[in-house]
């Protein structure tokens, strides 16, 4: 299954954070203030989204890991986006794949740390996608990775289509003042004290192939730190003045997507930080469940046990291939309810 393979490399390998979505309340009104031949905006709805596993990368000794999103509304439309993003997936792959045939030939016969030459994979992480019926924008961790890891493994895939046209959508489109929204994000990576100093002390470098998707809470851009990446989320109310019509339009109409049923792979409430924490679940169960379950069994009620009911869920401790240790020493538990499932990692 596509969770065990996105978990272990994601706790081995690639760590990242999630910045605080920061709300852009006045998005509206001020929009309307710094645009007004802008036309109105008509009303967006939510699309329904599954994850499906990663197309496998056709390499030999190299593994495939992690999910991506599938977007579901029963129109010709949503069906172009969804194979434009299997494309552009498939680009990314044939650009690592060259240099992946070379390493594979290169350590053929040898006796390797890993059974894996290295690996491509994915992660479906629910706080960077939006989708509704007039745009869908997602931002994808991805990593193309040789072993034993080197640098400059991690990065981003990012795709912006408008609904139902199909048309991309590139970041300089988003702006009708592009340098002075450029000087705002730049801002942004300078002040957060997350970041690692090489990026907040050269925040137009880190930008310089910036990958986006645009959020109900504001502009999430992907940076590449030295050893991982990483996003900050930057509120439309401070970008409205430089926003273009169309920044202003589809920024208006980024919805949430509406998590269908979808037992067959997890997905990321939080995708590990750099303490390899995270939080994640079956489609049918929405992230605030998982968080409510997550509080419960770290709660003093279940600290101590090895098996405790949390929100309707069974949860049970696990680490190291044993159950028989609590939550408390474990700081890792799965947990079931029906075929709905949650895996949590305290760090």
């Amino acid at each position: 299954m596509a969770l065990t393979l996105t978990t272990s490399f994601s706790q081995a390998f690639a760590p990242g954070r999630i910045a605080a979505p920061l709300l852009g309340l006045a998005l509206a009104a001020s929009a309307c203030d710094a645009h007004p031949h802008g036309t109105a905006p008509s009303k967006a709805s939510p699309l329904g989204v599954v994850s499906t596993a990663t197309p496998r990368f056709p390499v030999a000794r190299f593994a495939t890991g992690g999910t991506y999103p599938q977007f579901r509304h029963g129109t010709a439309a949503v069906r172009g986006v969804n194979r434009a993003l299997r494309d552009a997936i498939l680009r990314d792959q044939r650009g690592f794949e060259p240099y992946a045939r070379r390493y594979a030939k290169h350590v053929a016969g040898r006796r390797l740390p890993s059974r894996y030459a290295g690996y491509y994979q994915i992660e479906l992480d629910r706080t960077l996608i939006s989708a509704s019926t007039t745009v869908v924008s997602v931002l994808i961790p991805r990593t193309r990775a040789v072993l034993p890891l080197r640098r400059r493994s991690d990065g981003w895939l990012a795709i912006t289509i408008r609904v139902p046209s199909g048309a991309r959508v590139a970041l300089p489109e988003l702006f009708a003042r592009r340098a002075s929204a450029m000087r705002v994000l730049e801002a942004h990576v300078r002040s957060d004290k997350l970041f690692v100093g090489s990026l907040r002390r050269r925040p137009a470098a880190a930008l310089r192939n910036a990958q986006f998707a645009l959020l109900p809470s504001g502009l999430a851009v992907g940076v590449v730190g030295p050893a991982y990446q990483d996003d900050v989320i930057v509120p439309y109310r401070v970008l409205s003045p430089y926003l273009s019509a169309l920044g202003v339009k589809l920024a208006a109409q980024a919805r949430w997507p509406d998590y269908r049923p979808d037992r067959a792979n997890l997905s990321y409430c939080r995708r590990p930080a750099l303490s390899l924490a995270e939080l994640s679940a079956t489609g049918d169960v929405p992230c605030a469940t998982a968080r409510k379950v997550e509080a419960g069994v770290f709660s003093q009620r279940c600290g101590s046990k090895n098996r405790c009911v949390a929100s309707g869920f069974t949860c049970l401790a696990f680490w190291d291939g044993r159950y028989d240790r609590p939550f408390d020493y474990t700081h890792h538990a799965v947990c079931h309810d029906g075929t709905r499932r949650i895996e949590m990692d305290e760090g």
